[in-house]
């Protein structure tokens, strides 16, 4: 009867998976992600630095950037939307706040994908791998 209640409780509801997991939607994201590749309307486009988050069990996030010899860090808040369907990351930059929330295609022990799409409709999918 437990495993049962488990197993429903955590079958997948994105879109790449995975369809069955243990381990609780938040259990998989928190940790540290580096940046894999970027997709912009099915093209994978060059990586010129490296970059990283990290989901704290809190619901605080630090995200690092790094290009050539610039690099840029951030912290904020982060919360799941849309029944744990999106990723809502809440960050301060020139004076205000701001939020950004994307899909999550896929949520696993080493794979986090999340998509977005622009004002012109074409989408962007972020394919990170555990670090």
């Amino acid at each position: 009867m437990v495993m049962t209640l488990v197993m429903l409780w955590s079958c997948g509801k994105y879109e790449e998976g995975p369809a069955f997991s243990l381990r609780s939607k938040t259990g998989r994201l928190v940790g540290t992600w580096e940046l894999e590749h970027i997709l912009v309307g099915g093209v994978q486009q060059q990586l010129s630095g490296t970059s990283e988050i990290t989901f704290e069990r809190d619901g605080t996030y630090t995200s690092k950037i790094v290009d050539g010899i610039d690099s840029d860090e951030s912290t904020g808040t982060w919360e799941f939307g849309d029944g744990k369907e999106t990723v809502k990351v809440t960050f301060s930059a020139l004076g205000g706040s701001f939020t950004i929330e994307n899909d999550i295609l896929r949520l696993t022990n080493s794979e986090y994908w999340l998509k977005n799409s622009n004002t012109n409709g074409t989408e962007t999918v972020y394919h990170y791998k555990a670090k």
